[in-house]
């Protein structure tokens, strides 16, 4: 069984919007796409990139 297939359906939502995020897609177009309002898009993505950028700093903090 691959990670994405025990991901829940919110998860591979989330995942879904930062693969259109990661491709250059504007946040508009991602709403359109996920039927979703621009601001649920802003603040998924703004959630992960403070999770990404916390769990990479913690990283660096554990290997000094």
């Amino acid at each position: 069984m691959s990670i994405i297939e025990e991901l829940n359906e919110h998860e591979k939502r989330q995942l879904e919007i930062m693969d259109f995020y990661n491709s250059g897609y504007t946040y508009e177009e991602i709403a359109k796409f996920m039927f979703m309002s621009v601001n649920t898009i802003k603040t998924i993505v703004n959630t992960w990139i403070k999770k990404i950028t916390y769990n990479i700093s913690k990283f660096y903090k554990a290997k000094t």
